[in-house]
């Protein structure tokens, strides 16, 4: 199957749905359409495709434990810049963000394949 002249329109497409959504029912629910994995997922679903199951499981593994990396820099940033000014919170995240990518690449993570 070719998907070559698919892959670089729905990504562009989900996020230009999610930023209409945005302005059509304000930051809240844009807020939420872009927490989706509109970028990740159909990289995921093409790895599949092309790759097969077992190499889209791996990526998807890695793309989940980003997605704790970059929750650890928005909750660093978030507790500090209440405290103090931006250039210490942007630090803050950038080093919550870092250790939670060591120690996650550290971890033996997999996603059991089956039912």
């Amino acid at each position: 199957m070719n998907t070559l002249f698919l892959k670089p329109l729905i990504t562009p497409a989900l996020i230009g749905m999610a930023s209409l959504a945005g302005r059509r029912w304000g930051p809240t629910v844009s807020g939420w359409v872009v927490g989706l994995p509109l970028t990740s997922g159909p990289v995921a679903f093409f790895l599949a495709l092309n790759q097969g199951e077992r190499f889209a499981s791996a990526a998807a593994v890695g793309i989940m434990a980003g997605r704790i990396s970059q929750a650890a820099f928005s909750l660093a940033y978030a507790w500090i810049a209440a405290r103090r000014r931006w250039v210490w919170a942007v630090l803050a995240g950038a080093l919550a963000f870092a250790v939670s990518t060591t120690v996650l690449q550290s971890l033996a993570l997999t996603m059991q394949m089956g039912i």
